[in-house]
């Protein structure tokens, strides 16, 4: 019987210090997030959406969630920033860690589309997670920015973790301290992205998708009218605003038709989404891929534009 409790502790010891032993390895090399609470005044909580089940994301799902990871200095300029776009922040990129959609190199300048008051500073660096939106409507990328992911980079290279929006409050974002440095952080997203290419591929491919069949470029009038479901001359009777602050939802009538039928009872669209600019009593010509333009230029055409009255002329010549 002795032998028998003998044989049974020694691998009970043995269990143990194999499972501290995996402990501490898994300890010392993972990537882990330390444990914190954010703080959203209750106004900051209803306008982002975040409810008191709020849970901060996975890091690693962010790596094959995110359609763009880069680093970037905040610009004090809002040069080409629309007066509509008020959460909306001028960048430079330092340098990119992921893309999909859009490629970025140093120096480009990006469009930061905040949805936390005071997440971003000018003039301060900072390693983001992003979500690319593209609308041939607007002017120009918007590049999402996680609020969960906000690592703000001081002058040694360091990565501190933006945890209270409304105090401004950082932390320390890793456990292990190697990955609270930005080129260790930097190289870690590029190497399991790598390694689970096939599943960030996976999680991106509609969206990658649709960014490839909805941002058109055509490169003649020939490739627009081909491109367009409907080419239509319209008055704007009425606007209203559209979720996103550069859009509005335009209420027309119908004065000339010049390819596709918008007011078949059947395919009657009771709204398109055009510019912010859009004006109520104007006339324009459209070039429409469904409610919305069918390319970021040349689509949209006021009759006070030089190009409106020829443009106009020739597409009824074509017809």
């Amino acid at each position: 019987m002795r032998e028998t409790y003998k044989l049974f502790g020694s691998l009970l010891v043995l269990v143990v210090a194999l499972a501290l032993a995996i402990f501490m390895v898994f300890e010392g090399t993972a990537l882990r997030m330390n444990e914190f609470a954010y703080v959203f005044s209750p106004g900051e909580a209803a306008r982002s959406g975040i409810g008191d089940n709020y849970r901060p994301g996975n890091f690693e799902s962010r790596i094959l969630n995110s359609t763009h990871v880069f680093i970037v200095k905040v610009l004090h300029d809002q040069t080409g920033v629309l007066p509509q776009d008020t959460s909306v922040m001028r960048g430079e990129i330092i340098s990119p860690v992921l893309g999909l959609g859009i490629d970025l190199s140093a120096g480009d300048t990006v469009y930061l589309g905040l949805v936390v008051d005071r997440q971003l500073k000018p003039g301060n660096s900072y390693l983001l997670f992003a979500y690319l939106f593209r609308h041939p409507a607007r002017p120009y990328d918007i590049f999402s920015v996680d609020h969960e992911h906000v690592y703000k980079i001081d002058h040694e290279g360091n990565l501190w973790r933006l945890q209270d929006h409304a105090r401004e409050g950082y932390i320390v974002p890793f456990r292990n301290a190697r990955y609270n440095q930005l080129s260790n952080l930097a190289a870690y997203i590029g190497n399991y992205a790598e390694k689970n290419a096939g599943k960030r591929e996976g999680n991106l491919r509609d969206y990658q998708e649709y960014l490839d069949g909805f941002m058109l470029e055509p490169a003649s009038l020939e490739e627009l009218i081909q491109a367009s479901d409907t080419i239509v001359v319209i008055t704007v009777n009425s606007v209203e605003q559209s979720p996103s602050p550069s859009l509005v939802r335009a209420y027309y009538t119908v004065k000339e038709t010049l390819k596709g039928n918008l007011t078949d009872p059947y395919a009657r669209l009771s709204y398109l989404i055009l510019p912010a600019d859009t004006a109520v009593g104007e006339t324009y010509l459209c070039f429409l891929n469904g409610v919305t333009l069918a390319s970021r230029f040349g689509s949209f055409f006021s009759a006070d534009d030089p190009e409106y009255q020829p443009l106009l002329e020739e597409l009824r010549g074509r017809r």
